[in-house]
């Protein structure tokens, strides 16, 4: 009979660890692993001035040259499109116990929106005027006093969509914990108030996961993705 209690109380332990059924990956989930197409050595190429220092860009920081703008844009098309956000978190991408942070994909969950959206909430509850900067963070700090969730506030990989608000990360879905009613609710507050056309899905980090060659994003690409405009 010991044997069999103690698998029991095994299967208890493991379910009790086990994230919730909402985030669980399907079993059918399979990430195939492809590379990207090379990048050319001018992506991002900085402009500099006659006496060799880097111009400065409102926009992107630094000013680039015609051609390394176009190739980074174009860079970023095609690393964002082979980078979707998930609806279920794949198994790939929960980490193990000897997982390192900065060398393993960051992914939030959450709901996307964009600047003019956080305008928008800004303006309709009366919020101070801040830098573009601050904005999103204004904004989520207002929620945060609304729903008494503290949300994070990422940038996701993301041509559309400039800000994440975000409930759990692939690292922590495991210790923040809340009921399925309370977590609808913080969602319906935030499809209301930001963007009603998304549910909330699993988003790349876009400061985290690199748009470089060697970069370990590269780990996920669907399988299916059909490369456009390889050409430089």
């Amino acid at each position: 009979m010991a044997p069999k209690r103690t698998s029991i109380m095994k299967k208890r332990l493991e379910k009790a660890r086990s994230p919730s059924t909402r985030r669980k990956p399907a079993a059918a989930t399979v990430v195939e692993i492809r590379k990207v197409p090379q990048f050319p050595d001018h992506c991002g190429e900085i402009e500099y001035d006659v006496n060799g220092q880097p111009i400065h860009d409102s926009e992107t920081g630094l000013k680039m040259t015609t051609r390394g703008k176009i190739a980074y844009e174009k860079r970023l098309r095609i690393w964002t499109e082979c980078h979707p956000p998930f609806p279920i978190l794949p198994r790939e991408y929960y980490p193990k116990r000897d997982s390192e942070r900065n060398t393993f994909p960051v992914l939030h969950w959450g709901i996307p929106f964009t600047h003019e959206q956080a305008l928008s909430y800004a303006k309709r509850h009366k919020l101070p005027t801040v830098s573009d900067f601050a904005l999103p963070l204004f904004v989520l700090s207002d929620l945060i006093r609304y729903t008494g969730f503290n949300f994070g506030c990422e940038s996701p990989l993301s041509l559309n969509h400039q800000y994440l608000a975000v409930l759990y990360d692939n690292w922590s879905m495991g210790e923040i914990r809340l009921s399925e009613e309370r977590e609808a609710r913080i969602v319906k507050v935030l499809q209301k108030e930001l963007n009603p056309n998304f549910e909330p899905m699993w988003w790349w980090d876009r400061g985290r996961n690199e748009i470089k060659q060697d970069s370990y994003c590269q780990m996920d690409l669907y399988p299916n993705f059909v490369y456009k405009d390889k050409d430089f």
